[in-house]
């Protein structure tokens, strides 16, 4: 789906200046004959013609602010359907996701090695949970372990980046939550740990601040049958 054209938001906030711009000059020249009312028999055509045009001004603006509304919520409800159609598509990020969500279960079928041969290979243990990837300095990270971090912060990034869209009203919560609820809470529940041990070590609290906000958000106040009949 496309975007609704710049040129018409544009127009439509230029409409709605113009319009609240002639709507309080008129209603200051017209204010004194509204306020005293029992000069109303008195009002000449051209009083009455500035009445009128006052009301004409007032519902253009209402006009042009509802159109303004209309097209930022049409546009917020088209990047969230193309969002949620790109990330439906991308089959890297489907994997990734997979790998995320249920390494900590079965690490090795995802490190694609088993115990011992890694043992024998790198001379140590192997990181058995997201938590453990994050906290081992990367350059201390054997190939296979580095493989499932980087789609760790994949899937992190990207999240970020729809968390973002949707507390920043980029795009519409509602159809997003109604998509994507119970897989935003389930993977912060995942990666929370992992995330604890990047904020440390990097010093910054700030990390991936924007999916625990959305993540905690919805747990508590889930996705229900009635947010469905709406």
């Amino acid at each position: 789906m496309a975007n609704p054209p710049a040129k018409q938001i544009l127009n439509s906030r230029m409409t709605l200046i113009l319009a609240s711009s002639a709507f309080l000059i008129s209603t200051y020249t017209v204010l004194p004959q509204v306020i005293s009312f029992y000069d109303f028999k008195d009002w000449k055509v051209a009083d009455w013609l500035l009445f009128f045009q006052l009301l004409v001004i007032a519902i253009s603006a209402y006009i042009a602010l509802s159109t303004i509304k209309s097209s930022r919520d049409s546009s917020r409800e088209r990047a969230t359907l193309d969002t949620i159609l790109n990330d439906n598509s991308d089959m890297e990020l489907s994997v990734s996701k997979n790998i995320v969500l249920n390494f900590d279960k079965d690490p090795f079928k995802y490190l694609g090695i088993a115990k011992q041969d890694f043992v024998n290979d790198y001379k140590r243990e192997p990181c058995t949970s997201l938590s453990e990837l994050c906290e081992m300095e990367s350059n201390k990270l054997q190939k296979p372990e580095y493989e499932v971090r980087g789609h760790l912060l994949h899937v992190l990034n990207r999240h970020e980046f729809y968390a973002i869209g949707v507390n920043t009203c980029l795009m519409d919560e509602v159809l997003f939550k109604r998509m994507h609820c119970n897989n935003m809470i389930r993977l912060w529940e995942a990666v929370n740990p992992a995330v604890t041990h990047l904020r440390s070590k990097s010093q910054k609290p700030t990390y991936y601040k924007e999916i625990e906000l959305l993540a905690l958000r919805w747990r508590e106040n889930p996705l229900t049958e009635n947010d469905l009949k709406k």
